[in-house]
């Protein structure tokens, strides 16, 4: 039986797809160890996406869903954050906090630590609407 090339190349393939990192070959970053191997630039690009999508207000949201967002914007702003601070967040808490976070995507860690360091604006947004503190 006569061997194509496709056969012959096949192991070769499946080899070199089993050494590649996780997701990453694909773009997608879903946990500490993803994170990490990021450039700075990668990380800084993330996040913006990340902060504009998880802080975007939808109509349907429901109203603590809203005031969350709303007040870590506004947190934000008046904390003056900037991307690289937003991206040494994320980094800090995987470098240091990795049992806790290490196995969870961004988009998680960037909600816990933002809503941990916006708590004051976002309470007192809450406030605002006569809510209690959460």
């Amino acid at each position: 039986m006569k061997r194509t090339l496709f056969s012959l190349l096949l192991p070769a393939l499946a080899l070199a797809l089993s050494l590649a990192p996780p997701a990453m070959a694909i773009g997608f970053v879903n946990n500490g160890t993803q994170w990490l191997a990021l450039s700075a630039e990668e990380k800084f690009s993330y996040v913006r996406g990340l902060n504009d999508a998880a802080n975007f207000v939808f109509i349907d949201d429901s109203l603590d869903a809203a005031i969350a967002k709303t007040g870590r914007t506004k947190c934000l702003v008046e904390k003056k954050v900037t991307t690289a601070i937003l991206a040494d967040m994320l980094t800090t808490a995987y470098d240091k906090e990795g049992a806790r976070y290490g196995q969870l995507a961004p988009l998680v860690v960037y909600l816990a630590r933002v809503g941990e360091f916006c708590r004051d604006v976002i309470v007192r947004e809450r406030a605002g609407f006569g809510l209690p503190p959460q």
